[in-house]
């Protein structure tokens, strides 16, 4: 059974989280194999490389922080907010990093989704009596990133033919974690995790560090275990 479960959008630094998790989330996987027919063996099918992935779902973006199953009270936002950020995604010309986090009661869940996706589409209804809430749907797209290595020549003295001196690598900059965060407004334990330790999916381990200090401060409320607080001081290694 999933105890906890949340979906995030990254975008050039910027991540947020839906604020009303969706009934049903699809991932579709279709085929690009061929298939021929044969003289005197009739039809063969001819497997190719596995297509991109499609993933669909839909849910409301509720206009009340009150309501008991938003999942954003901390720093909620009203529809418009998600609405523009849909936009901004598809208006970009650029793919969005999808995260999809689910814990189970007995720990992490083997089936986590972390990819890059472009929006191929999007659908947005504002709902009749319901207080400004607005129903939507998403259809994504996994996005492979691709290029060319980028080689610099220099030519030689000799009567030789130009060889190659240098390639530029996109080796990624390793960062500096510090051993402590406070919390700021707007921070999450998966925000957190993501920022300071490169991957959101790790904010089990900080809670499972940080339990003793985060248990306390969420006692006798009705807010998620994984709630922090501006102010509070989490060890982060």
């Amino acid at each position: 059974m999933i105890e906890e479960y949340g979906i995030f959008f990254d975008f050039e630094g910027e991540t947020i989280r839906l604020p009303q998790n969706p009934s049903e989330f699809q991932i579709k996987v279709k085929s690009s194999n061929k298939t021929y027919e044969l003289v005197k063996l009739g039809e063969i099918s001819v497997i190719k490389d596995i297509p991109l992935r499609e993933i669909s779902f839909k849910s409301t973006l509720p206009n009340n922080k009150d309501y008991p199953w938003v999942l954003t009270k901390n720093l909620f936002k009203y529809p418009i907010f998600y609405l523009v950020k849909f936009r901004q995604y598809k208006e970009s010309k650029k793919p969005v990093r999808l995260v999809v986090t689910r814990k189970t009661y007995e720990g992490i869940s083997d089936v986590q989704t972390n990819i890059l996706v472009t929006i191929e589409d999007y659908t947005a209804t504002e709902v009749a009596g319901s207080l400004g809430d607005w129903d939507y749907s998403l259809n994504l797209k996994e996005y492979r990133e691709y290029g060319t290595k980028k080689l610099s020549f220099q030519k030689s003295t000799s009567t030789s033919t130009s060889k190659v001196v240098n390639v530029q690598s996109n080796r990624p900059i390793t960062k500096n974690i510090p051993k402590t965060y406070t919390v700021k407004t707007g921070d999450t334990l998966w925000l957190i995790a993501k920022n300071q330790l490169n991957d959101g999916s790790k904010y089990i381990n900080l809670y499972n560090l940080n339990k003793t200090e985060i248990d306390k401060k969420n006692k006798n409320t009705s807010n998620s275990k994984y709630t922090v607080y501006v102010g509070q001081v989490l060890k982060l290694g």
